[in-house]
């Protein structure tokens, strides 16, 4: 496991009520189990902002089906849909 740190940009981190926080995930993840990881303990409002967002993984957009190597502290930000 390493610590990541996730950024929310827009909407996204106004309905998370943070901007950044610091979660603890495998070395590889992929996009759906990312997405998984991230929406626990999460509201259902969260939850659907997070399914329309992009996902990017130290710059590099991580799509469906891909996977991201992570090292600790790597930056995640989630970009929500204007």
């Amino acid at each position: 496991m390493v610590r990541a740190v996730v950024n929310y940009i827009g909407m996204i981190a106004d309905v998370a009520m943070v901007r950044d926080e610091i979660v603890e995930l495998p070395e590889r993840i992929g996009f759906d189990d990312l997405r998984n990881e991230l929406s626990l303990g999460n509201t259902l409002r969260f939850r659907a902002i997070l399914e329309r967002s992009a996902i990017t993984v130290n710059g590099e957009r991580l799509e469906p089906g891909e996977s991201a190597e992570l090292k600790d502290l790597s930056a995640i930000d989630v970009i929500s849909p204007r």
